[in-house]
């Protein structure tokens, strides 16, 4: 696939395109290389760093920019007014970084890491495409530098400037590309969440009898609207703890127990108590809940329905 949306596709992509590929083809680079008498590991070294990096590099740029760049319609306005703040903060300060009027010294001055907080913040809010082209601009800068010796490749032969620069790549991109998909994945878990609850409710509204559901406080985070109607009040007056205002008093304190003891003890409960309609009559009601647990185990709320036995 040409998208990294999961630390399973990032992970797979690194150990076979970045790592094993370059590393095959730097072993026979390496040997061919050394009957012409170059040394066998300075040529498989730098074969394998060179592959690596263009594997790092360049092919996630393709993959985002040009066999499927962004579709500018699906931005608003003010997604291209950040857009092009951040493109300019990156530009300002890649400029700073890599000036080539300045002085030899080492990558670890502090103007070097100038453009970081805007590559992340690239890679937060535009995910892998952001990440991809704060890549980019930065390898664009970092060549620039390479080419004509400016900076800390200034007196520096071809063999240091060429293990400079992938280095300082390999060590911005990565990092980069790794925060880009952990928040790309994080983004789909949260939509797959939202896309289901939003399922969830379309077919509650529908059902035939009153439904709800709770937190993990055991408030009530959702009515049906088979609920709303009956008892005529809105989904916001329900919510929290809102719902015993409509039980009869003499049965309250009971269903704030028994819901208590079913939160503690995450066990299916049923208990039955008088709801006021909305027309001022009081019904009873069977009210049955069932505990809520995620992929992990992970307790999340209760589940209920309810039906009037009242006949």
């Amino acid at each position: 696939p040409i998208r990294l949306n999961s630390m399973r596709d990032l992970g797979f992509y690194c150990l076979f395109a970045v790592a094993l590929v370059p590393l095959l083809s730097a072993l026979g680079g390496a040997v061919a290389g050394s009957g012409l008498g170059h040394p066998f590991w300075v040529g498989g070294e730098q074969w394998l760093l060179g592959n690596a990096m263009a594997h790092l590099v360049v092919t996630p740029i393709l993959f985002y920019w040009v066999l499927r760049p962004p579709n500018p319609a699906t931005f608003t306005s003010a997604r291209f007014i950040e857009a092009g703040l951040l493109g300019m903060g990156l530009l300002v300060t890649l400029s700073l970084a890599f000036e080539q009027e300045m002085r030899p010294h080492a990558f670890g001055e502090t103007r070097y890491y100038a453009p970081v907080p805007f590559m992340v913040w690239a890679a937060i809010r535009f995910r892998m495409p952001g990440a991809t082209a704060a890549v980019a601009l930065l390898t664009i800068f970092a060549l620039d530098a390479a080419l004509v010796r400016a900076g800390s490749f200034a007196d520096a032969s071809a063999a240091e400037i060429s293990n400079r620069l992938q280095h300082f790549l390999l060590l911005r991109a990565a990092p980069l590309y790794l925060v880009a998909v952990l928040i790309e994945q994080w983004s789909r878990a949260n939509d797959s969440l939202r896309d289901s609850e939003r399922r969830f409710r379309i077919i509650a509204d529908q059902a035939p009898m009153m439904m709800w559901t709770s937190d993990t406080a055991a408030g009530c985070e959702f009515a049906n609207k088979r609920w709303l109607d009956f008892t005529g009040r809105s989904l916001e007056q329900e919510t929290g703890y809102g719902w015993l205002e409509n039980v009869h008093a003499d049965d309250v304190q009971r269903c704030r127990e028994m819901h208590a003891t079913a939160f503690e003890t995450r066990v299916r409960f049923q208990m039955e108590y008088r709801l006021r309609r909305t027309d001022g009559e009081y019904y009873w009601i069977l009210d049955t809940g069932v505990p809520r647990f995620t992929r992990d185990n992970t307790f999340i709320g209760f589940i209920g329905s309810c039906i009037d036995i009242t006949d």
